[in-house]
């Protein structure tokens, strides 16, 4: 009885540990940063607000993975803008290094927080 236990929880555990792998193939790699690359002219916001919306994201220390969404979100229609909380206490938010990639045609406001709790 102890052996089946032991092997149907090794075989859950190799089955977990194959699909989280198979998941990890699928991200971005980090250095493939040609999107960064790209820069976005800035169209005049002339829909009404009521048809937009504003998209709030929270991030601890992953300006990498930051820039990039930060960059697939430019293209997303109806989006008003993009609040970005900052959660790093002790780093600065990337607010100048995204602002040198622009212009951007939705704006991004980063905000620093004090405490992380």
């Amino acid at each position: 009885m102890g052996i089946r236990v032991l092997r149907f929880s090794l075989v859950v555990i190799l089955v977990l540990l194959l699909v989280a792998g198979a998941l990890t193939a699928l991200l971005p790699s980090v250095k493939e940063d040609k999107m960064l690359m790209l820069r976005r002219e800035i169209k005049s916001q002339g829909k009404s607000t009521m048809d937009s919306f504003t998209l709030i994201m929270q991030t601890y220390n992953r300006t990498d993975l930051l820039l990039k969404l930060l960059n697939h979100y430019q293209a997303v229609p109806n989006l008003h803008k993009v609040i970005v909380v900052w959660n790093n206490i002790g780093e600065k938010a990337p607010d100048e290094l995204w602002n040198s990639l622009g212009p951007h045609p939705i704006p991004v406001i980063f905000k620093q927080q004090t405490a992380n709790r």
